[in-house]
Order: structure tokens, then sequence, then C-alpha cells
């Protein structure tokens, strides 16, 4: 069975933050079932000795260890959720996990372990809570947990990142840097391109259908391999139902607007053999496109 295609996540937002809240949730019950049996064993273990704090010192590295090993799996969980989805990791993706996830998580459990073990110091005035030292080192794993998380995220990010670049270089779907074959077409009017995001169109004709982001249809700048100035002028195409009567961007000159029409042009006929122009200028009209574009209903951009 076929692996299905992995598309970077196009921004935090379609992140189904929900869904990973919910699995969460159950995980979340099973680690703390986990902490408070360990807890009846080490209570049980220590309950005739007087001095609780051998007992306190081991309570507070379960909370560690359970901290640690909560992360590693929320973090998988968010992953899982993730490819679910149909989507690969992008930089945004790992800073934003550890941003508005792991850290307030380990935050937040540092802060409630240590008012745990201070109500214990106050009720048994200070015979079975932790001392000042404990608290420190407390802090101390909790900070270097913390710490060892960012990094690693970063790591993620910064790998993500490098990956997507490579794969945004056209690929043999780009026949005008393949030196494949142009798809011949009856039409342009056959073909229909659809803008999923801000990087991603959907391309149909003559019933196949292809998702294709900016590298893979031609439209990288090969300077830096960031989308170019040919794909903000389709994008606006697709804005305004194939039609550009003027310039649309502030500053933008008409000269401009014709140099990047005839740039849409050439990509589109180093792909597609259809006769005629696929963009022709018609008058008092603007440039009308003779193939379908537009954006679908889930695009946001």
């Amino acid at each position: 069975m076929n692996t299905p295609e992995l598309h970077p996540l196009p921004r935090w937002s379609v992140f189904d933050q929900r869904l990973a809240s919910l699995k969460y949730q159950q995980l979340a019950l099973k680690f703390t079932k986990e902490i408070e049996a360990e807890d009846r064993r080490i209570l049980h273990s220590y309950r005739h000795n007087v001095n609780g704090r051998a007992e306190v010192a081991l309570r507070l590295d379960l909370r560690v260890r359970m901290a640690e090993e909560q992360v590693s799996r929320m973090y998988q969980i968010y992953c899982d959720v993730l490819q679910a989805q149909g989507f690969s990791k992008t930089g945004e993706f790992a800073r934003m996990t550890f941003g508005t996830a792991i850290l307030p998580f380990l935050s937040a459990r540092t802060d409630g372990v240590i008012h745990e073990f201070e109500t214990v110091n106050r009720r048994t005035e200070g015979l079975r809570g932790a001392t000042e030292r404990q608290f420190r080192a407390f802090r101390f794993e909790m900070q270097r947990l913390k710490d060892a998380w960012k990094r690693r995220l970063e790591i993620d990010a910064k790998e993500a990142e490098h990956l997507n670049r490579r794969q945004l270089s056209p690929l043999p779907a780009s026949a005008s840097s393949s030196g494949a074959r142009p798809v011949v077409l009856k039409s342009w009017e056959s073909v229909e391109i659809t803008f999923l995001s801000e990087e991603r169109v959907q391309i149909s004709y003559s019933g196949t259908f292809e998702t294709r982001n900016y590298g893979e249809f031609g439209f990288a700048d090969r300077r830096n391999e960031v989308p170019s100035k040919a794909w903000e002028a389709l994008k606006q195409l697709a804005l305004a139902g194939g039609n550009i009567a003027e310039p649309k961007s502030p500053g933008q000159s008409w000269r401009n607007v014709e140099k990047r029409i005839q740039e849409i042009r050439s990509i589109l006929r180093a792909q597609f053999k259809a006769p005629g122009d696929p963009i022709p200028f018609i008058r008092k009209v603007g440039y009308q496109t003779r193939f379908k574009i537009r954006c679908a209903k889930s695009y946001d951009g």
C-alpha cells in the first residue's frame, strides 16, 4: 500500500489543536494514575521512617521522570495528528508545539508540584515536606527539561526548514526545468487551477488531478527558492477570478503586470501544450485567463 504524500503544514492555525488536546487528555489521566500508584508504594515503603526527606526526594524524582515521559508522548501525539491531517513538519510547527504546549505544560507542572509539597510542609509542620534545597534541585531539573526540549524542537525546526526548502526546488512536474514534454490539451479551458494555500495549488485537466507547491509548478525564484513574483501574480488572478484589469499591488505599474503575465504564460506553456494564448488581453476587460482559476473555500491567504 502506497504511503500518502505529506505536504508541509501551511500555517499553525490549520493544525488540529483540539484533536491533539483530546488525545493528550486521555494520556494525562494514565500518567496521573501511575504517579498516584507509585506514590502509594513509596509512602508504604517509608511508613516507619520518621525522617521523610528520603521519601520526598524519591517522590520529587518520580515527578521529574514522569514529566519528561509525558512531554515525549505529548510531542508524539502532536506529530501523529499532523500526519493524520496529511501534513509534514515545518519550522513553525516545531516551535509552536514547544511554545504553546510543551513549555506551558512544564511550567504548570513545576508550579503544581511545588504547591503540592508546600501544602504537605504546612500540614506536617515541615516533618514530611520538602526542604528548600530539594525545591531548588527540583526546579533545576525541570528547567533542564525545558532547555533540553527547546533545543530539540529548534533542531527539528531547522531540519524541517532545510528539508522543505530542498523540496521546493522544481521537480520533474515542471517541464521547463526537467525537459519533460508538456501535456497536450485540446484547449486551455480544460485546465483548472485552485489555490489551496499560500504555497500550494490543485491542478486539474482532462480528468487528472494533481497538487503542487510553487516550486513543483515552476514558480520558485531560483536565487533563493522563495515564491517568485509570477506566483504572486498568479495568486492575484485566482483572487480576482482570472481577470486583471489594473495593477493590484500598491506601487505596481502596468508594465510590471505585463511582465508577470508573460512569465506565467511561459511557465504554463512549458507544462501544457494547448492552442492559443492562456491569458489573452481583452480590450476594456484586461488580462483574462482562458483556464479556470480560483481560491478554495479553505484558503485564507
